[in-house]
């Protein structure tokens, strides 16, 4: 587990918490831009969840390959357990990821990092957390066209469906990126705001009091300090009193912004800066 983090050494301390059994519901990642902050989120939520493993026995099972459907779907993030929220910037994440993967249409692990860039954003307009919200309505012709695209993308085969895709497929797909990239940009525009939505944080909280559909419910919050005053009072009474089945992960570059009553209910894990090396191994993975 946590393959896909480099260069971070507090995925020493995260991993042995996990084995230790004294992982708690809420937390917080805090350090410098790009440092993984976001992608140990992620795979946490997926380690969390992994339906071949024992509880807090996960060194031997929980890994980026496993199998089980729970893992699948996490590693496509397309899991129902899994909410995001917090304004990134995604168009630089996709359009990167999109250019690694048209260099090779046939490499499922460019596919891969293209589809989990496009569905970094997409988790961010997730039903539950535009319920009763009339803002989601005119969103929704863009929603459609990157569903539909990403389908269609799929329906290409090559990469994760099985092969390199033939040479006529693989001359549909920049159309299709193209779409998809463009709408997504509206999404973007139109639906990400520079602060997180009141109404976000007390839909995720009514989600996370529900029964999970595996294991366990994930809510992650990038940049949380960009939440105004009732938006950190609707999550701290989540934070209070969390749900069993549920872990609520907060990522921030600057956790002096936070309320000390929020940061006194995360446990804290600090992200470093990575070195020359580290960064030209990230570069090297994708």
């Amino acid at each position: 587990m946590f393959e896909n983090v480099i260069g971070q050494p507090v995925i020493e301390r995260i991993t042995g918490d996990l084995d230790a059994g004294v992982f708690p519901p809420s937390l917080l990642f805090e350090g410098p831009e790009a440092s993984a902050k976001g992608s140990a989120a992620l795979e946490l939520a997926r380690v969390l969840s992994c339906e071949a493993s024992a509880a807090f026995d996960l060194q031997k099972t929980a890994t980026w390959n496993c199998p089980c459907p729970s893992c699948a779907r996490h590693r496509a993030l397309a899991h129902l357990d899994l909410l995001a929220l917090g304004p990134r910037l995604f168009q630089a994440e996709i359009a990167a990821c999109q250019a690694v993967f048209l260099r090779d249409t046939g490499n499922s692990a460019a596919r891969m990092l293209f589809v989990r860039a496009v569905r970094k954003l997409l988790l961010r307009f997730a039903p539950p957390l535009w319920e009763g919200d009339p803002k989601i309505a005119r969103l929704n012709k863009a929603l459609e066209a990157v569903s539909e695209n990403m389908d269609a993308l799929d329906a290409l085969g090559g990469g994760g469906s099985g092969g390199a895709a033939d040479e006529g497929a693989a001359a549909k797909m920049p159309k299709l990126c193209e779409k998809i990239t463009a709408a997504c940009a509206e999404l973007e525009a139109e639906g990400i705001g520079g602060v997180i939505p009141v109404g976000n944080i007390r839909n995720a909280a009514y989600w996370l009091r529900m029964a999970p559909n595996g294991r366990r419910k994930t809510l992650i919050i990038e940049n949380a300090e960009k939440m105004n005053d009732a938006a950190r009072n609707s999550l701290l009474k989540i934070l209070e009193e969390p749900p069993e089945t549920a872990s609520i992960i907060l990522c921030t570059t600057r956790p002096k912004a936070l309320l000390p009553t929020l940061l006194s209910r995360l446990r804290p894990y600090h992200f470093s800066k990575r070195g020359a090396a580290e960064e030209e191994a990230v570069l090297k993975r994708t």
